[in-house]
């Protein structure tokens, strides 16, 4: 059997060049389709907003825990109520003991932080076949309060750091993040129940 294979020829023998070749007028040349399309204002509005939005979702505009190869940041729904906030972040299969809640208030910071293990002894733990479960170290900052989602302005709300609550219920670890009016504040540790 012969292996066939089928390519087009354009009719216009300048776009079948090489990509770079030649710059004579009329000519392709893909550095410079490049750089007319990366330099057209939608493009270079896109790439704003994106640097905007990881900028937003990280303020310090580096990626968590990229320092460690089992380490992550688990997901976290935040809820604005008339009260408080409320957060519930998603940790199936971790312990009580093994989760940490702090408030910053200077930097208006609530980070969560702690490890995921996975149940069984060593000689269980051996016979893993798949894995699609995310364990080991994990750490969440969130700014609180969040930014407006219109405007992208930060609310003046004061958060009442005595009143932070966090209780772990069927993997999800919810905290309760009081609002309130409040001359100063000082950082505490959040037990969890």
């Amino acid at each position: 059997m012969l292996a066939t294979s089928t390519f087009a020829v354009s009719r216009r023998p300048e776009l079948d060049a090489a990509p770079g070749a030649g710059a004579g007028p009329g000519e392709f040349n893909f550095p410079n389709m490049m750089r007319g399309i990366m330099s057209h204002p939608f493009i270079q509005h896109m790439g704003a907003a994106a640097r905007d939005y990881s900028a937003n979702a990280n303020p310090d505009n580096t990626t968590e825990n990229n320092d460690e190869v089992n380490s992550f940041s688990p997901p976290a729904d935040i809820f604005n109520t008339p009260r408080a906030y409320v957060l519930h972040i998603a940790l199936p299969g971790v312990k009580r003991e093994d989760v940490g809640v702090h408030w910053d208030p200077e930097h208006g910071t609530l980070s969560v932080s702690g490890v995921v293990h996975r149940p069984g002894d060593e000689a269980f733990l051996q016979t893993l076949h798949s894995s699609e479960r995310r364990v080991g170290v994990f750490e969440k900052k969130i700014i609180l309060p969040p930014r407006d989602l219109e405007t992208q302005e930060q609310p003046r709300e004061e958060i009442d750091s005595e009143g932070i609550a966090a209780k772990l219920d069927d993997g999800v670890l919810v905290i309760m993040v009081p609002k309130m009016e409040k001359e100063w504040t000082e950082i505490r540790k959040v037990d969890i129940l």
